[in-house]
């Protein structure tokens, strides 16, 4: 059957425009987003629609490949910001963090005439010659070719959290995993099987259409001449489906691909060995995987370099392939990772002691590190002043064979798997003549050691060779930097957030020629937010005998000073305001303040005790007030 033929049997009639323009209508299909199906309308997303959009903290930019012939692989200059990307017959759409739609190519069927003040946009797919629009309130909305009915959704559709379009008609995914379809059936594409629910996501092919189940099972009808409708027996635990002209595509959840149908130019030839994928996406007679590491690899007809994916690409987050086979889309990431911390140099003789701190990116890369005479860089692109001295994940690097008194400009970028450059950090340093005696080791000043914060926030300060960079650690691990005064030494690292718990802080110094010192001593500082509370008092009940004392035990190690202090711990008799005369002592080891009145308590008395908040913790944070009664037998 030729390709015009079997486009005039799937559609039931022929379009002039596209049989003049040759063999590429044999390939007009179905877009496939990723696989099927982009947005939820509800609070989540499907697992089979992860990998085709993107959530809006990470929203890209466009990069297409293949064919361009119609403008379909021309991105719009500027184009940012995009969360989800449909392949249409000869056009793309994007959809934006504001909900609004951008599409480019052909538009002989205003295709890409976006709707005026369309928005609130959750998901897009791209037919033949339509486009498909899900909104927040999930309803669709559908423009460009409508001989078939295609664009048109069914009257009082609603529910909708999924879409899909194929070549001449269109799917929808309802909240409650039921599927509705509409537009050409001549194949019955359009023809959903009866009983179909606990569907969780959908793919439209040619004219072809499929169920993604939440058992991981996959149902498939339309046409099944390529044996495209032909689910190999057996086949489950699928996360994610794709369709395309005659044949589909399988995810399973190990990472695998499982294709079947049409394969005349290998489109359903898995590469061997292939795993470690997270998305799928199958075109006319090409196929796309996006794999784990955001790399894509890509096989079938490559006549037009659709399954090429552009040299150097990375950092992918989505795909999506046309249907008529030649042109492909990728959202990459354009977010700059964050700049490295702690960026340090050390000028010795002949040399300079670089060192950071990697930023904390999941997608970081490397580091790139550039070297100049005349001034910091100002992009991490190495020139005829910037040279490249290092390239790497190292956070440390010693630069040698330099000029004793020439000052050099170290600027460092981080960059991430995509290729995006953080913004950059810079030092300067003047090697010289060795200097070879270390420093003394720094002085901690405040606070004292065995002191205690009540919030996490304090300053960190100390005395050191006059001109030093001052290096604070908690065991291994440096918490922050501070610069010895030029005169008097004197240095401070502020250190905020800190963790409830004692934390022991030492310094170290390094002096212009990158000699260090040795650590200073151990300053402990005990963290305390939390407010001390009374766990256990005594005496209770009616029965209390006359020479019984009062103890309150509390939660943690107390302030001895103000658990004793007058007032704090009191006894008072009913029907008095004067506190029985007593003396009030506290012992650290059993966390316990004990009241023993001078003299006996009254027989058939009912007596009051109270610690109040003037009882504080060892970090000053005050207690919790506690008032409870007793009555001393008659």
């Amino acid at each position: 059957m030729s390709g015009t033929e079997r486009e005039t049997e799937m559609m039931g009639y022929a379009r002039p425009t596209i049989v003049a323009r040759g063999w590429r209508a044999v390939l007009l299909g179905l877009l496939v987003l990723v696989a099927s199906f982009a947005w939820l309308a509800g609070a989540s997303r499907w697992t089979a629609a992860e990998a085709r959009a993107v959530a809006p903290e990470n929203a890209g930019a466009v990069v297409a490949w293949g064919a361009n012939d119609q403008g379909q692989a021309a991105v719009p200059a500027g184009l940012g910001g995009v969360t989800d990307i449909a392949a249409g017959g000869f056009h793309s759409l994007a959809l934006k963090t504001d909900g609004s739609v951008v599409a480019w190519g052909w538009n002989g069927d205003r295709q890409t005439a976006v709707p005026a003040g369309l928005g609130g946009v959750r998901a897009i797919a791209g037919g033949g010659y339509h486009s498909l629009a899900l909104k927040e309130d999930g309803s669709v909305v559908g423009w460009g070719n409508n001989q078939a009915g295609q664009a048109t959704a069914p009257a009082g559709l609603s529910g909708v959290r999924a879409i899909a379009a194929g070549n001449t008609y269109s799917l929808a995914l309802k909240g409650d995993g039921t599927v509705v379809a509409w537009g050409n059936n001549t194949s019955g594409q359009a023809a959903v099987p009866a009983g179909l629910s606990g569907v969780r996501a959908i793919a439209a092919g040619y004219s072809h259409s499929l169920a993604l189940k939440e058992d991981g099972t996959v149902v498939a009808w339309g046409n099944n001449n390529s044996g495209q409708t032909a689910v190999p027996a057996g086949l489950s635990n699928v996360v994610d489906i794709a369709a395309g002209n005659g044949y589909s595509l399988a995810l399973k959840g190990d990472g695998t691909v499982v294709a079947w149908g049409n394969n005349t130019v290998g489109q359903t030839a898995v590469p061997a060995g292939l795993g470690g994928v997270r998305a799928i996406a199958g075109g006319g007679f090409h196929s796309l995987t996006l794999k784990e590491d955001g790399s894509v690899v890509g096989w079938g007809s490559n006549q037009s370099g659709q399954a090429t994916a552009p040299v150097g690409i990375g950092g992918v987050m989505a795909i999506a392939a046309d249907a008529s086979g030649d042109h492909s889309l990728a959202i990459v990431d354009t977010t700059a990772p964050a700049a490295v911390d702690y960026f340090d140099a050390d000028a010795g003789e002949g040399r300079v002691s670089l060192s950071w701190s990697n930023p904390s990116d999941p997608d970081f890369h490397s580091v790139r590190v550039l070297r100049s005479t005349s001034g910091p860089a100002t992009s991490p692109q190495p020139n005829v002043s910037q040279t490249k001295v290092y390239e790497g994940t190292a956070e440390s690097f010693t630069d040698t064979g330099l000029t004793n008194g020439t000052t050099y400009y170290y600027t460092i970028y981080a960059r991430d798997d995509a290729g995006n450059f953080s913004p950059r950090a810079r030092e300067t340093a003047t090697p010289t003549t060795a200097d070879i005696i270390a420093p003394d080791a720094p002085v901690i000043t405040s606070p004292a050691n065995d002191s205690f914060d009540r919030d996490g926030s304090f300053v960190v300060k100390g005395t050191a060779e006059a001109g030093s960079v001052v290096r604070l650690y908690e065991g291994t691990a440096r918490v922050g930097t501070g610069e010895a005064d030029p005169t008097t030494g004197e240095w401070a690292v502020g250190l905020v957030d800190v963790s409830e718990a004692s934390h022991a802080y030492r310094a170290k110094a390094t002096d212009a020629s990158g000699n260090v010192s040795g650590d200073s001593g151990a300053v402990t500082v005990t963290v305390d937010k939390t407010a001390p509370t009374v766990l256990a008092t005594t005496p209770a009940g009616k029965n209390v005998t006359r020479t019984a004392n009062v103890t309150a035990t509390f939660s943690e190690a107390m302030d001895e000073a103000s658990v004793e202090s007058a007032g704090t711990v009191k006894l008072v008799k009913k029907g008095t305001t004067q506190a029985v005369a007593a003396v009030v002592t506290y012992d650290p080891a059993t966390k316990k303040a004990t009241l023993d009145p001078n003299k006996s308590l009254t027989g058939g008395a009912t007596y009051a005790a109270t610690v109040s908040t003037g009882a504080k913790d060892s970090a000053g944070n005050a207690l919790t007030a506690k008032v409870w009664g007793f009555r001393v037998k008659g």
